[in-house]
Parts: structure tokens; sequence; C-alpha cells
């Protein structure tokens, strides 16, 4: 089994299969029962946003959920199974519309799973 320290993995770069850039990694989601590591927290590159569909803050950046599942490999950087075009999210976050968009149509950073 492959092991990589957090402190390593945190600030890595997450790269789709066709080597383009999502974001870098900012945190890891823990399943506290089993201990696993089961999601990146995902600082998403400002100019992904649109092309994602997601919403631009005014302010900071916008952090997404990258399911471990989507990852192919993790060494200089974080390799993801899919194209970024082959990325879908879906709603739940707080003040958003029950379709999981904000009124301009934007889908909010939680992913489907």
């Amino acid at each position: 089994m492959g092991e990589i320290s957090s402190a390593l993995l945190i600030g890595k770069k997450i790269l789709a299969r066709d080597g383009r850039e999502l974001g870098q990694v900012d945190s890891l989601i823990v399943d506290t029962e089993t201990w696993q590591v089961t999601a990146l927290g995902t600082k998403v590159a400002r100019d992904k946003l649109e092309q994602l569909n997601l919403k631009r803050k005014l302010v900071g950046s916008q952090s997404i959920i990258v399911p471990t599942s989507e990852v192919a490999a993790a060494t200089d950087a974080v390799i993801l199974k899919g194209l970024l075009s082959e990325l879908s999210f879906s709603g739940g976050v707080q003040g958003k519309d029950d379709d999981g968009k904000d009124d301009d149509g934007k889908q909010d950073a939680v992913p489907d799973q």
C-alpha cells in the first residue's frame, strides 16, 4: 500500500487526466470511523470556475471536495482519473436553491458522489 504524508499532499497541484490543472489540495477529509481519507479539499484555480460552471466568490478562493475515488495517483501532483470536462457537481451548500444552483444557474461546490 502506498502512503504519503498529509504535509506533503497539502499544496500539491491537482491535474486532470489530460494534464490540465484544477487547483491545489488545501485539506484532507477523513472518515473518523475508519480513519480513511475519503476526499481532498481543493482550492480551485479561478480560471477553472467558469469552465466547471461554479460560482465565483467576490473575495477569496472557491474550494470543492474531490472524492478520493476520483484520484488515479499522487506523486509530484495529484492526478485525477477523468478530464475536467467530466467533473460534475451537485447541491449541498446552505443558501442554494433545491437543485443546488444559485439564481444565476451556477452550481455550488459539492461534487456528485
